[in-house]
């Protein structure tokens, strides 16, 4: 399939995140080249235009941007190293996005790994499920070299429709943030989970709670406390005080 844009792209890793993003490259005109440990996975994407490789390396010398989508540090560390991973086939000057949720520390590891090779590392990780992947609506956060990143801004947008958040050039920081809001809906379900069993064991009715939940979640108040919080103001002498002393 001729491609209207002037980058090669390359997915590797068609899990229910990764085969989202490789359908949305190739809805927008990208030559697409495709890598899945579990080759079958590929079929799909190879009968809509895309090639399908047998290792990442195979990808790597085809490809400008590299965007992976695996499921954790050791995942992404094996298809980037070793005489089969990416850093073995990849061009100089070809960029590197991880869309993975992975450690900092792993982040930096990976930066160093890719600059040895005169090559650009970016942490993307995202944000939505495998049905907001397929709609092409994802947010990410995004570190590394903002030049880079505004090079292939367009190629990031084709699977994150959703928002791109740039945190700055330390590639560890965005992989910090995605964890950051991992905590979050963690500790949101932990919340709903303990007050739907009060209140039930108290026989109040699911839907008034969960109207107590649109009624606070959305409140500006919420807000205000993590200003209070973020400008370490512990005390209000006109209300309840955050000090713990």
């Amino acid at each position: 399939m001729a491609s209207k844009h002037n980058f090669t792209v390359a997915v590797l890793g068609l899990g229910a995140m990764g085969s989202g993003i490789a359908e949305n490259m190739l809805k927008n005109g990208y030559k697409l080249v495709v890598w899945n440990r579990t080759q079958s996975k590929t079929k799909a994407l190879v009968d809509a235009g895309s090639i399908s490789v047998a290792t990442p390396r195979e990808a790597a010398q085809q490809c400008d941007v590299i965007i992976s989508c695996l499921f954790d540090d050791k995942s992404v560390f094996d298809i980037v190293q070793g005489e089969n991973g990416l850093l073995a086939g990849i061009r100089k000057d070809s960029v590197h996005i991880s869309t993975t949720t992975i450690s900092p520390m792993a982040a930096t590891q990976l930066t160093n790994l890719h600059q040895e090779k005169g090559v650009h590392y970016i942490s993307g990780p995202v944000l939505g499920r495998p049905d907001v992947a397929a709609a092409g609506k994802l947010r990410t956060f995004l570190s590394g070299s903002q030049t880079i990143i505004d090079s292939i801004t367009t190629i990031i947008e084709c699977y994150c429709g959703g928002g791109l958040i740039y945190v700055g050039e330390d590639s560890a920081h965005a992989c910090v943030m995605k964890l950051s809001a991992n905590l979050c809906v963690a500790s949101i379900i932990d919340m709903y989970g303990q007050i739907y069993a009060l209140n039930e064991g108290w026989k109040v009715s699911t839907d008034i709670t969960k109207q107590l939940f649109s009624m606070l979640l959305t409140h500006p108040g919420i807000l205000a406390y993590s200003e209070k919080v973020r400008n370490r103001e512990y005390t209000n002498p006109g209300g309840v005080a955050l000090r713990g002393d």
